[in-house]
């Protein structure tokens, strides 16, 4: 029990209030060859429970073309494979990371970025569906990138966000913002709610949360 709370301590050294964006990085991309042993030590099923989220309300649609937002090393991408979901791309920040993923073959396109307001080298409408699992956590995604992942999703595909549930009152940027920015979307007709759903276990004992969108346009 010592070494998973130690490991669990490290994993939290990466949610640090007043890390940079750069120093989170950096971070990840230091723990990138153990970062798969120590999220199965620690009994992470989020990119399970994302993955079978977005596959049902895909319905079946296994050619859908998924973008994994902060796709690290690839774990969403493996369970969605398992699913026959594998018209996949990647991006994350951390090359680190991505270069672990693409020692796997898992993705078509590997992108090395962060994801913010700033508009990335994505076609508008590119995509079918959006993974975005454990992204929104202590000085990582913001409100601020939701516009980007609508613009580059086509009218009527699907954005699934998989997150720790409490952190949507514990984080200083998501603590009566993130579901607000949420609604002024859909109050804009950019986007419309599809699911809320809370998730047991999805990191140890603690719940998580699975939003899904439908994008208008």
């Amino acid at each position: 029990m010592a070494d998973i709370e130690t490991t669990d301590a490290f994993c939290h050294r990466s949610q640090k209030p007043g890390m940079s964006s750069d120093e989170v990085l950096r971070f990840y991309d230091n723990w990138a060859e153990k970062y798969d042993k120590d999220l199965l030590d620690l009994n992470y099923n989020g990119p399970r429970q994302c993955a079978e989220a977005l596959a049902e309300v895909l319905s079946g649609n296994k050619a859908a073309r998924v973008l994994d937002v902060a796709a690290g090393t690839g774990l969403c991408a493996m369970e969605l494979i398992k699913l026959g979901y594998t018209n996949l791309d990647a991006i994350d920040g951390s090359q680190g990371m991505l270069d672990i993923a693409k020692s796997r073959n898992l993705y078509h396109r590997y992108i090395c970025d962060f994801l913010g307001p700033r508009r990335l080298d994505i076609e508008d409408g590119h995509y079918d569906a959006i993974a975005c699992c454990g992204a929104f956590s202590q000085g990582h995604m913001k409100d601020d990138c939701f516009q980007e992942l609508i613009r580059i999703v086509k009218p009527g595909g699907l954005i699934c966000i998989a997150m720790r549930e409490e952190f949507l009152y514990t984080v200083e940027a998501y603590k009566d913002k993130l579901e607000p920015a949420m609604m002024a979307l859909e109050e804009k007709g950019s986007w419309e709610q599809v699911a809320r759903d809370i998730v047991p276990k999805y990191y140890r004992d603690k719940d998580g949360v699975i939003f899904i969108y439908r994008v208008l346009s």
